[in-house]
């Protein structure tokens, strides 16, 4: 994991959650996010043999954080549904 990766999981401190479960994957997510830190700082201190045991696993735990798909709509995912609200509303008082 990178600092990139790291940046990019500041974004989950922005997300407002509508209900309980958006509020819990919120706070699963992060816990996540602050073990597999902790974890790559002690991965660091390790020799490169123990490393090298470790690597796929701190990888694959990225991934599964950084993959997994959520309930929150990114704004890319709304612009790119087939007519936004805009474009419905522009639509409702065009003249026919």
């Amino acid at each position: 994991m990178d600092y990139v990766g790291f940046m990019r999981s500041r974004k989950i401190n922005k997300l407002i959650p509508f209900s309980e479960p958006q509020r819990l994957a919120i706070e699963t997510v992060t816990d996540q996010i602050w073990s597999l830190y902790q974890d790559l700082k002690a991965y660091k201190t390790l020799t490169s043999v123990a490393q090298q045991h470790q690597k796929a696993d701190l990888e694959d735990r990225f991934d599964e954080i950084f993959t997994t798909p959520t309930s929150f709509e990114t704004r890319l995912a709304s612009s790119q549904t087939p007519q936004s609200t805009q474009e419905r509303t522009a639509q409702s008082f065009r003249p026919t």
